[in-house]
Parts: structure tokens; C-alpha cells; sequence
């Protein structure tokens, strides 16, 4: 039986029924307006970190071709003052091999405009192209005489080097600062200093990055030395193998490069005569630049 009631008490459920009706319509839109918060915030980060993304990448972008183009331009200009040194009789021997290290590069860009390699050889050969230009300024640089021999001099370690250095082994980044220290036009044993110091720093990175043991497992037929173990060229193939970056040219062109910085000790010291004051301060900075990046360049091409 329905109950009756009066109409104050019929006229009070009504209003409770419209308040209940507004407040969950007001829970509702409530609800309503949090997801739409939520979702313009969701899609405005997502524009914020898409945006930042891009600038990023062109960021990168054009610091990449800054970087090449200046790159590029060292390179045509040290190219144009090693074609005048090769012109003159001295130091023919460093000469003919920035010669071969230019013509190694020189392939390796070829195959590079050619389309040949992926978007992650792009730092790989970057360095390439520093290298080149390094090594035929370095032999423009030593065919000058000297304006400012026995200038005083002090050469300051790369932190981010002696870092990596020092994941290799303990000892090297002292080993690095010692031939930087020995490096001196006013030490008459600079040269002998300086290349005994950084020739091991160079074996001990093939030795740490590339154990023998490591390259025979990976390639069993690899090419070996007199004493039988596995050459320089083996080593750097599996260095580049291991950062995806197994491609002759490039093998050819590293291999080529560490053969020029070992030739430049021989160099070196043939040259000064054990006298570092043979050698100007500039020419010295030189030197440093070229072995310093050699250095950089192996050791990016072997990190783990």
C-alpha cells in the first residue's frame, strides 16, 4: 500500500532528489574536468619532450655539420700545406706515411658519400676525419722551423681522457701526465720521455681491449705476428666488430692511423736528436694534439 504523504513532505523528496541529481551530475563533471586535466597535461608533455626531442636532434644536427665542416676545413688546409712540405727533403718518411693516412681517409669518404655506411659509423668517422686533418697539420707544423724553441711550456691533461685511461689501467693516466711533463723544450730527453710513455699507452690499450686470447676466439684464422700472435690489424677488427662498426675501410684507415702516431716516435726522436729544444713550443702542442686524439680515437673505437 503506497504511503502517503503530504505535499511539504512530497515537495522536501523532490528536492532531495534534485540535490542527489546535482551532485552526482557535480561528481561527474567533476571526474569529467580531472581526466581532461589529465589528459591535456599528458598531451602536453608529450608535446613538451617531443619538442625538446627535435630540438635535440637538430641540435645535434647542426653541431654534427659545424663539426664536419670544420673538420673538412682543417683537412683541405693542412692537405694544401702538406702538399708545400712534401715538396721539401726534409722528413720524407713521415711525409709518405700522412700521405697514406689521407689516402686511407680519403676511400673511407668515398664510401661514405657512396652512401656505404649507417647512421652509427657517423662518430666513428667524424674522428676519422679529425685524425686525417691531425696528422697532415701535425706534418705541415714540423717541416717549419721553430719561432718559439725553448719557450716554456705546459701542457694540460684532457680529464675525460685520463678517466677513460684509467678503466683500461690504473697507472696510464700518470703514464699520460709523465710524457706530458717530459714534454718540455727545456728537457734534453723529452723525445725519448714521451715516446717510450705513450707507445705503451697505445700497446697497453690493445693489449686490455684486445687480449689475444679474445681475437683468436673470434676470429681463429686471423692474421698473426712473427712470434704468433695476432697482428695490430687482427686487434682493431675486433675492436670495430664489437661496435657493430666491421667494415675494411675503416679497419684499413685505424690501422693506418696508429701506424702513423708509432712512426711519428720514431720520428720524434730521430729528429731532436734526444734534444727537445729542436722542436718549438707550438710544434710540441702539436705533437701533444696529435698522440692526445690518436689516443681518444682508439679508445672510443674499443669502449665496452
Amino acid at each position: 500500500m503506497a504511503r502517503r504523504v503530504t505535499p511539504s513532505q512530497f515537495n522536501a523528496m523532490l528536492r532531495r532528489a534534485e540535490s542527489q541529481r546535482r551532485q552526482a551530475i557535480q561528481k561527474i563533471n567533476r571526474e569529467i574536468d580531472r581526466v581532461n586535466r589529465a589528459n591535456k597535461k599528458a598531451v602536453d608533455d608529450y608535446n613538451r619532450q617531443a619538442k625538446k626531442a627535435v630540438d635535440d636532434y637538430n641540435r645535434e644536427v647542426r653541431q654534427h655539420n659545424a663539426r664536419v665542416r670544420s673538420n673538412r676545413q682543417n683537412l683541405d688546409r693542412a692537405i694544401r700545406r702538406l702538399e708545400q712540405e712534401a715538396r721539401k727533403p726534409t722528413r720524407v718518411t713521415y711525409t709518405v706515411r700522412s700521405r697514406t693516412v689521407y689516402e686511407s681517409y680519403q676511400r673511407l669518404n668515398e664510401r661514405y658519400e657512396a652512401g656505404a655506411y649507417p647512421a652509427h659509423f657517423n662518430d666513428a668517422l667524424d674522428l676519422a676525419e679529425r685524425e686525417a686533418s691531425n696528422s697532415a697539420e701535425l706534418e705541415a707544423v714540423l717541416g717549419e722551423e721553430p719561432t718559439d724553441a725553448g719557450q716554456e711550456l705546459q701542457l694540460e691533461t684532457d680529464p675525460a681522457l685520463t678517466e677513460t685511461l684509467s678503466k683500461v689501467q690504473n697507472d696510464l693516466p700518470d703514464r699520460w701526465r709523465g710524457a706530458l711533463y717530459a714534454l718540455s723544450p727545456r728537457n734534453p730527453d723529452a723525445a725519448r720521455h714521451f715516446c717510450t710513455s705513450a707507445r705503451e699507452i697505445f700497446a697497453k690499450i690493445f693489449e686490455v681491449r684486445a687480449p689475444d686470447s679474445a681475437v683468436r676466439a673470434a676470429f681463429g684464422n686471423c692474421d698473426l705476428t712473427p712470434q704468433g700472435t695476432p697482428t695490430r690489424r687482427a686487434k682493431i677488427r675486433y675492436l670495430l666488430s664489437r661496435q657493430s662498426l666491421t667494415d675494411e675501410a675503416l679497419e684499413d684507415f685505424v690501422d693506418t692511423d696508429v701506424d702513423n702516431i708509432l712512426s711519428l716516435f720514431t720520428v720524434f726522436n730521430e729528429g731532436t736528436h734526444g734534444r727537445a729544444g729542436a722542436y718549438g713550443a707550438s710544434q710540441l702542442v702539436a705533437i701533444k694534439t696529435r698522440v692526445e686524439d690518436g689516443m681518444k680515437f682508439l679508445l672510443d673505437l674499443s669502449a665496452s
